[in-house]
């Protein structure tokens, strides 16, 4: 299991440089399923032991998800460009070749700058 944090980039972030538009991000926390090769190509229903918030997961299959943030544009022309920060643990599963002790991997907490453009606004 991962556990995934979004959370909005705050004033002055210097990765943040061309944002047009606020970002509303969920509050709780997101989970995905451990990493399933053989999941990919499983054409049954996903998993359905998570207790998902519809308002924000609207999709989920094996470690893939698919969530609702709500995106303000502050211009009324041009490309509505959005940022956030991903926050998740990660643990190394792969052992190196030739190691013969059983050592505890290290979860480590890793955290990225996300930038995203959505495409032009649509005038109405």
């Amino acid at each position: 299991m991962t556990n995934v944090t979004l959370l909005s980039c705050e004033e002055g972030d210097p990765e943040d440089t061309e944002n047009t538009a606020k970002i509303v991000v969920p509050s709780q926390e997101l989970i995905l399923s451990a990493r399933d090769d053989a999941a990919e190509y499983d054409e049954g229903d996903s998993i359905t032991d998570f207790k998902d918030d519809p308002e924000v997961v609207i999709f989920r299959k094996a470690n893939k998800i698919s969530f609702v943030v709500k995106v303000t544009p502050m211009k009324a022309v041009g490309d509505v460009k959005i940022a956030f920060k991903m926050k998740y643990n990660y643990k190394n599963i792969t052992t190196p070749l030739g190691s013969k002790e059983e050592k505890e991997t290290p979860i480590l907490l890793l955290e990225h700058h996300v930038d995203v453009n959505l495409g032009q606004v649509i005038p109405s």
